[in-house]
This record gives structure tokens, sequence and C-alpha cells, in this order.
């Protein structure tokens, strides 16, 4: 019973929030001269632009009370059910950009077919989810006062943590369109979308883990925590190696086919997203040992950092290395972060 108003207040509670961000954010939008910052002076691409940016912030928003699911999932231990719903929605995204691509269709489609798979994917998780509960009787009112702290501090914390995932990965976007041209844009989205796959694979070993660390550390069990964990990043990384590589040797191929051969990315360009398809074996074992041991503000303060450092390292190394400047950048913002919580999470279990 608690529960289910705990979902059902969480849901609604994001909901007003996104409706709040979704509406001022239509006011900045038509603020803000895109054309500018996508290194554009074609007036009839202003309208589109703004269009794109609506599209964006519109995904932005509704997915935000959707993935409410998701976190109730990993709590009752259900994190395959997430990988599930995920990896489909994620296939759907890579369908609905092949056609976008094959189509030529404009700027906004292709925001919102790399978006539309994930947001269904969360939508249909969140309907199985309330119907696997009963809401005959209505939400207590003392759930309000005696969960709502609670809801506020974890909800900026997480909401902390995605937008510096924004800053420091989507701001690449207008990065390369600003200082190279928007058409290298559609260059590096697709090649990122392509050595994702591997995170996608690496999605159904993690959801369990969270969990699994949870109720070790609530145990005393912290000898098998910190082993399972050098473990699960050993055996993450061999997975994730063998596909980028699969994915790096036959990227040309691949990729040619899947855009009809409109985008032929640089060998930098593939190079640096093999790298980063490794490290994201890393960040996914982090991620999911600090979310075990609810180092929420750790991950906050860290992930903030870095986002600025990142945004500032890609506005320097795009001049220097093109498209790939960016994607080097996250790199190298990575293999220090991941350093710096490697030696915290020591720390913590010495």
């Amino acid at each position: 019973m608690e529960l289910r108003d705990f979902l059902s207040f969480s849901f609604f509670l994001l909901l007003k929030v996104s409706s709040v961000i979704f509406l001022l954010g239509i006011f900045t939008i038509f603020l803000i001269d895109w054309t500018h910052i996508f290194n554009s002076e074609d007036i009839i691409l202003r309208s589109e632009l703004n269009l794109a940016m609506l599209v964006l912030l519109g995904m932005f928003c509704f997915s935000m009370p959707l993935s409410i699911a998701q976190q109730v999932r990993l709590g009752l231990q259900e994190g395959h059910k997430n990988a599930i719903f995920n990896s489909v929605g994620q296939l759907l995204n890579l369908g609905l950009i092949y056609f976008v691509v094959k189509s030529e269709l404009g700027l906004h489609w292709l925001i919102a077919a790399s978006a539309i798979g994930t947001i269904l994917a969360h939508f249909f998780n969140l309907c199985n989810l309330f119907l696997s509960f009963d809401f005959g009787s209505p939400v207590s009112n003392n759930l309000r006062s005696n969960h709502l702290p609670l809801l506020i501090r974890r909800g900026i914390g997480f909401f902390l943590i995605q937008i510096s995932g924004l800053v420091a990965y989507q701001s690449d976007i207008l990065i390369v369109s600003h200082f190279i041209s928007p058409a290298e844009v559609t260059q590096y989205t697709v090649v990122l979308k392509y050595f994702s796959i591997p995170a996608i694979i690496l999605s159904f070993f993690f959801v369990g883990l969270w969990p699994a660390y949870s109720d070790a550390i609530a145990r005393g069990e912290k000898a098998w925590v910190i082993t399972y964990f050098w473990k699960s990043v050993c055996l993450a990384l061999v997975i994730n190696f063998v596909c980028a590589l699969f994915l790096l040797s036959l990227s040309s191929t691949l990729i040619g086919y899947w855009t009809n051969g409109l985008v032929k990315p640089s060998a930098t360009l593939l190079l640096s997203m093999f790298v980063w398809s490794l490290l994201t074996a890393i960040g996914g074992n982090i991620a999911t040992l600090l979310n075990g041991l609810s180092l929420l503000r750790l991950q906050v303060i860290v992930s903030t950092i870095s986002a600025l450092f990142n945004l500032m390292l890609s506005i320097f190394l795009v001049k220097i290395l093109g498209v790939s400047g960016p994607v080097w950048s996250s790199n190298i913002v990575l293999i220090i972060t991941y350093l710096i919580l490697m030696w915290q999470i020591t720390r913590l279990f010495r």
C-alpha cells in the first residue's frame, strides 16, 4: 500500500515539475538566436531550429515523470524488466533514426527519432508497474509529510546528475555545430548511437548489482562487495571490448548501410568512440556501486565538476581535432573522474 502511494505521489510530483520546466523552456527557446549558436545564418533555418529545440525540450519533459518506474523497479529488484524495456526502446530508436536519415527529414525529426523509443519504453514500463498495484483506495495523506523531504533531496540529487550528463555529452552537439558545421552533427550523433550498443548489452548485467550491493552492505558483507565489484569491472570490460571491436571492424559497412551511405565517419572519430565505449563499462560499474552504497552526494559533486571541465576542454579540442575533439575530451575527463572515484571507493573499503 505504501509503495503504491509512493509511486503515485512521485509520478504526479514529477509531472508538475516537468510541466513547469516545459512552460519556462518555451519562453526561453524563442528568446535565443539558435542560428548563431549552431553557426548558421540561414533565416529559413531559424524556424526549424526553434522547432527542433521545442522537440528536444518536450522529449526531456515527457521522460522525466515516466522514468519513475525505473527507480521503483530497482528497489523491487526487478532491474531485469528495466533492461528489457530499455533495450526494446533503444532498438526502436535505432530503427527510427534509420528511417529519418533514409527519408532525409528535418532536424526535429532526427531529435524525436533518437528519443521516442526510450520514452515509449518508459511509458509501457510505468503502465506495467501501475497495473501490478491495487489502486482501489485513495493515496495516504501521511505520505506527503513523511516522504516529501526525502523525495526532494533524492530528486534534486538525481536531477543534478542528469543535468551534468546533459552538459557533458549533449553540449558536444552544440560545440560541433558551432565550431565546425551543422552537417557534422549528423556524423557525430549517428556514430555515438552506433557505439552505444555495448552499453545496452551491459545494462542487463548492471541491473541486478545495485540492489545486491545495497543488501550486502546492510548485512555487513563489505568484502563480498569489493571483490564482486572488481570482478564485474573486468567482465564488463571484456564484454565491451569484444562488442566494440566488432562494431569498429564493421563500422564502414554497417554505418553506411544504416545511413544509406550518407554518413562516412573519419577514423579518428571511430577510434575515439571505441575508447569511449570501453570507458562506459567502468563508468556503469562505478555508478552502480555508488548507488548501491547511497553515495549520491559524491556523485553530484564529481559529476558537476567533471561536466564543467569537459565543456571547456571540448571547446579547446574541437578546434584542434575537429569532430572527434569533444569525444576525446570526454574520454580524458572520464579517465580522470574514474580514477578519483576509484581512489575514493578504495578508501571507503580500506
